[in-house]
């Protein structure tokens, strides 16, 4: 992915700013190559199919209702006490497009900032995609490091 695409990213948040019914912007890959991915809430959002000759995609994603909400947390703290991974990566996304997107944010520390405040513990999403992308070895590294000192 070259730099032309997290450029795109960047115009078109600028370009669309924060509406209600934005729930996210990344950077997909298909068969024909990257593309930026705005995710909306509903059907019927108008927004450019090309950018400075990148594709823009909408992909419509709801919103999650209370009830919904109860049930999802339920299930993912089944899964979180039985130790389970997610087994599958969001649609559209493979190990590749994930380790661009963990690049185009700058890594570790600008996936903090970017999820700071969208999620209750962003410190745990951003190490959880760190160790998909770099493997969980960085971990361990950190930790000799500061047992020398």
């Amino acid at each position: 992915m070259d730099d032309r695409i997290k450029k795109v990213k960047e115009e078109l948040k600028s370009l669309i700013g924060r509406p209600p019914w934005l729930r996210g912007i990344g950077i997909g890959k298909d068969e024909t190559g990257y593309f930026i991915k705005v995710n909306v809430s509903g059907s019927g959002v108008e927004l450019p199919s090309d950018i400075s000759g990148v594709r823009v995609k909408a992909e419509v994603v709801g919103d999650i209702v209370a009830s919904e909400l109860d049930s999802l947390v339920d299930e993912f703290v089944k899964l979180a006490k039985k130790g389970k991974k997610w087994k599958k990566l969001p649609k559209g996304w493979d190990t590749e497009s994930r380790k661009d997107y963990y690049d185009s944010i700058g890594g570790f520390d600008g996936c903090m900032e970017e999820m700071e405040g969208k999620m209750d513990d962003p410190g745990a999403f951003c190490a959880s995609l760190k160790d998909r992308v770099k493997g969980k070895g960085w971990r361990k590294k950190k930790r000799k490091k500061k047992s020398k000192k």
